[in-house]
């Protein structure tokens, strides 16, 4: 049987391998793989009567959650282009940049945040707004009751996207100028999520954690493509702080893989004294059996102080945004601290000097990649495109290795 080659055939695979068994929990939610796909399907019709079409952007601004998940499938189910913004961003100016800049024809976000794109709207009439809970504003459409009303399309599956279709535009911030739009395709992420889950043996009956925010592709490559990819379930939070309840979480259902940050890791190590270090042991971390650090370099202290208190090895990798995110992880086995691990199935590396010719095992310079998982460019930046790779192909990390 041939794989799934876009996000949404992924997610309809598994809903109907096991329709009633949990895909997503909250603090007040349990969804069923049927049930999600079902919201899904309604959102794609929402969506399509929004005048979202193959191709089109739209803005997703919302903390972890269900309807972040359930609005992103919807966007790429038609072929549309999901764009995930950081809801820490609050300047006008910054997110008008984004929202021109890629041309978004909506946004999905919630009550916390409304007010700030209501504002924004003025400046792009046609933005379409959806919020996630009841806002009570004029002109921004209920995402929960719309979906009850949404006529069902036909076109909405004729739309389907391809494997080398753009999914999603995220925007990188740089030290200097505008941030960058970063094109990543339903090949490139499905691929990735693979290509680790190849190195790290997850199962089905592993249970992830969304900890952190689902518009960094760390977290979403690992705590949601990968979980959809095998039918496991996930618990979402919202809120990092404040930690007791997603500690509570944890423990009640029973999770098994913990990707987080060093400074998340360095905190449950730090608390890890009395009878907090016997609840974070014996019920947090009862039954975590991986944890991977990434987005940072991981402290050698915060690694030796964590498997000292919890008695599990920390397992480090390399990515960038614009490798959708995953280079290298350490394989569970190897536990080598210091290191970022080997490159992931498919992917390639080479170190160059600065005129770009490839050194040789124990030289230092750029770190270059190649792969599945490699991004075709920034959206609508023709120059830094063109910076960002090599002349035979290669993408140019700035890592120095």
């Amino acid at each position: 049987m041939t794989e799934p080659k876009d996000l949404y055939s992924c997610l309809a695979k598994t809903a109907g391998r096991y329709p009633e068994e949990t895909s997503f929990v909250t603090d007040d939610k349990r969804l069923s793989w049927a049930e999600v796909l079902s919201a899904v399907d309604g959102a794609a019709d929402l969506f399509w009567q929004l005048g979202l079409r193959k191709g089109d952007r739209a803005a997703i601004v919302l903390r972890n959650s269900p309807e972040f998940i359930i609005a992103y499938f919807a966007m790429v189910k038609i072929g549309a282009v999901a764009v995930p913004i950081n809801f820490l961003i609050s300047k006008a100016e910054e997110i008008s940049y984004i929202l021109e800049n890629s041309a978004c024809k909506g946004v999905v976000t919630e009550k916390e945040f409304v007010k700030t794109y209501a504002a924004v709207k003025k400046k792009l009439p046609d933005l379409f707004l959806v919020s996630a809970d009841p806002c009570g504003l004029d002109g921004v459409t209920e995402f929960w009751p719309a979906l009850k009303g949404a006529r069902a399309s036909q076109q909405t599956l004729e739309n389907a996207a391809a494997a080398h279709d753009v999914a999603t535009i995220l925007y990188t911030s740089g030290t200097t100028g505008h941030p960058k739009g970063v094109l990543l395709t339903h090949h490139n992420m499905i691929e990735n999520a693979r290509a680790a889950m190849h190195t790290l043996e997850p199962t089905k009956k592993d249970v992830f954690m969304a900890l952190l925010p689902m518009f960094h592709t760390f977290s979403w490559t690992g705590n949601v493509i990968t979980p959809v990819l095998l039918g496991s379930k996930t618990l979402i939070v919202k809120n990092i702080t404040p930690p007791k309840p997603w500690l509570q979480a944890m423990g009640r259902e029973g999770v098994s893989i913990l990707i987080a940050v060093p400074q998340i890791f360095g905190v449950l190590a730090k608390e890890a004294r009395g009878l907090k270090k016997f609840f974070l042991r014996f019920w947090s971390l009862r039954r975590v059996r991986l944890c991977l650090s990434g987005a940072a370099p991981l402290n050698h202290t915060i690694s030796q102080h964590f498997h000292k208190a919890f008695g599990l090895h920390i397992l480090e990798g390399y990515g960038l945004t614009e490798t959708s995110p995953v280079v290298t992880i350490v394989p569970p086995k190897a536990r080598r601290h210091g290191s970022v691990g080997k490159a992931v199935r498919g992917v390639t590396i080479k170190i160059v000097d600065e005129h770009g010719n490839h050194l040789g095992h124990g030289e230092e310079g750029e770190i270059c990649v190649r792969g599945p998982n490699i991004t075709r460019g920034y959206h609508g930046n023709d120059d830094a495109t063109k910076e960002l790779f090599t002349q035979d192909g290669w993408l140019k990390t700035g890592d120095i290795g």
